[in-house]
């Protein structure tokens, strides 16, 4: 049986939201680093204390600043225009909203299916 025992760990808690990552160039999420430092005696926790390390990319695993935390650049999310109805669809739509079809796919309106 362990009379006491300690330890420290690194923690990770997200940040929230989308940012722009300077070093790999992808739109990722990021995280905040906590270094915890716990002491206990017979399982028993007797003391806990959280140390702020910084914050991390999650693709990349680089350390981060907090002002590259609301960095985005100056880009227009790029978007695909249905062929049938005309309407522009972000890229994460795989199909049209309203006709149902998928980017480069084109109905014929007489034909039924």
């Amino acid at each position: 049986m362990r009379l006491f025992s300690w330890g420290e760990y690194d923690k990770k808690r997200p940040v929230g939201g989308k940012i722009f990552c300077k070093h790999c160039y992808s739109s990722t999420t990021a995280s905040v680093i906590w270094r915890v430092k716990e002491f206990s005696i017979f399982a028993i926790p007797i003391s806990n204390s959280e140390e702020l390390i910084g914050n991390e990319c999650d693709s990349c695993k680089q350390p981060l600043k907090d002002e590259d935390l609301s960095y985005l650049p100056n880009t227009a999310e790029s978007k695909w225009k249905c062929e049938n109805c005309g309407r522009t669809w972000p890229l994460t739509h795989v199909r049209c909203t309203i006709c149902k079809t998928r980017p480069g796919q084109r109905v014929n309106p007489d034909s039924s299916t």
